[in-house]
């Protein structure tokens, strides 16, 4: 009996902390990734990214025509990166990489300038707006790219126009990651297809386009298999980290297309040399 006192008050002191509720502990959140990417594949990235805005904008509003869907009608972002994301079939891993971050730090940026260039009325024409989003977003803000980068000479001849035409070829490849060791995996017919839009995008790349897109469509319709071919040799050699026998500029539009003399144009061993 004497011990019943004694039980009673450690149960009076013990139940309550049985009973005490724990107090979760809350997940930290993760904080976000940091990303690195080469100097280089933020410039092509960037450069992409915004032409790839603009044709998704232009892909939605056209299939949205027939339901009333106007050009100043707001899209909501994951419309867009969704649609974006699926333009990146023949990208590298690292332009796919830049390309999320630029959708997720830099989209906001280019739907506000493209509401504003819409609601003054200062928007021109695709292609001018496509240039100055290049400038403004990838060279200005960003400092992503060079202005020679956006900024090219018209062409006056056929030979000018050749040469303004090969850094798009490069682009291009580059964006594939043809100058990578996983561009050894690429085949020729994936190359072929992945060049394919090149005539189409001239616009996107030059100020004056219409002599880089008209020898462009001229030297893939007479053409193609070669400059395949020697695209593909090209960065071939560069994966190799050998010296090419030809520069890309020389290899096009001195032996395929015969378009410059050989002395019009840069030679890759002799910047070597």
């Amino acid at each position: 009996m004497r011990l019943l006192p004694l039980l009673m008050i450690y149960c009076a002191w013990a139940l309550p902390g049985q009973y005490k509720k724990r107090r979760r502990r809350k997940k930290k959140k993760q904080k976000p990734e940091r990303v690195q990417i080469h100097q280089a594949d933020l410039c092509t990235g960037c450069l992409s990214f915004v032409e790839d805005y603009q044709k998704t904008l232009s892909a939605i509003y056209e299939a949205g025509a027939m339901d009333g869907r106007r050009e100043e009608d707001h899209i909501l972002p994951e419309e867009i990166k969704r649609a974006m994301t699926a333009r990146e079939t023949h990208y590298s891993d690292e332009i796919k990489q830049a390309g999320r971050y630029l959708r997720q730090e830099a989209l906001h940026r280019v739907q506000t300038s493209y509401h504003l260039d819409v609601e003054s009325k200062q928007q021109l024409d695709e292609k001018a707006l496509v240039l100055a989003r290049k400038k403004s977003l990838c060279v200005d803000d960003l400092e992503a790219c060079q202005p020679f980068d956006v900024d090219k000479p018209a062409p006056t001849d056929s030979c000018e126009a050749c040469r303004a035409l090969v850094p798009d070829l490069e682009f291009v490849a580059k964006r594939a990651g043809l100058h990578t060791a996983a561009g050894a995996s690429k085949t020729r017919e994936w190359l072929r297809e992945a060049l394919g839009g090149v005539c189409d995008d001239a616009p996107f790349r030059h100020p004056r386009p219409l002599a880089v897109e008209t020898f462009c469509v001229e030297l893939f319709d007479e053409h193609e298999d070669d400059v395949v071919a020697a695209v593909d040799s090209f960065y071939a050699a560069v994966r190799a980290l050998e010296i090419p026998s030809l520069d890309l500029e020389a290899s096009i539009c001195v032996e395929v297309a015969g378009a410059c003399a050989a002395d019009a144009v840069k030679d890759a061993r002799a910047a070597e040399l």
